[in-house]
Parts: C-alpha cells; sequence; structure tokens
C-alpha cells in the first residue's frame, strides 16, 4: 500500500517534478504525501519574491526544521529589505 513505501522511494516519485508550484497540490493528497512532498519543496532552489517572502517567512517560523533543507536560495526582490534580512536569518 501507499503507507508502507519509504521515505526514499515516496522522494523518488517527487524527485521528477521540476517545479514548487506542481509540488504543492502533492502535499494535500494525504499526511504521508504532505510531509515528503514539503521536504522535497525545500531541497529545490526557491524563487524568493516580494508576493511570497513573508509566506515563506511564517511557513518557517513554524517549521524551523525545514531550513535545513534550503541549500540555495534566489532573490528576485525590489525592496522589503528588512522581511528579505528575517528571512535570511531563518534559513541560516
Amino acid at each position: 500500500s501507499f503507507d508502507s513505501l519509504s521515505v526514499e522511494v515516496l522522494l523518488l516519485i517527487f524527485h521528477p517534478i521540476d517545479s514548487v508550484k506542481q509540488l504543492f497540490p502533492c502535499r494535500q493528497a494525504c499526511k504521508r504525501c504532505k510531509d515528503s512532498a514539503e521536504s522535497f519543496m525545500f531541497c529545490k532552489p526557491p524563487l524568493i519574491t516580494e508576493s511570497n517572502t513573508l509566506l515563506l517567512q511564517t511557513h518557517l517560523l513554524n517549521k524551523p526544521f525545514r531550513a535545513k533543507s534550503i541549500k540555495t536560495l534566489r532573490l528576485h526582490l525590489d525592496s522589503g529589505i528588512n522581511t528579505t534580512t528575517q528571512l535570511i536569518h531563518l534559513v541560516l
């Protein structure tokens, strides 16, 4: 059954999905998918924009252990230096 699959197998299932936007609906399938897809989402370099900076910051404040999965950040910001600085501190 799906519940008996190892985390490694689930990550292999999610690996071909390139976009974080495509992984997001996978989180809604079941609790098992949520944890695995979320882990994989943070392994991909997120594009940080004005619109999602606060969302990512809130998520990392609620689940600080996810910051360990982030290896690269791609920033595309025009302003919001204070929010960006706070976000970088969460990731580091």
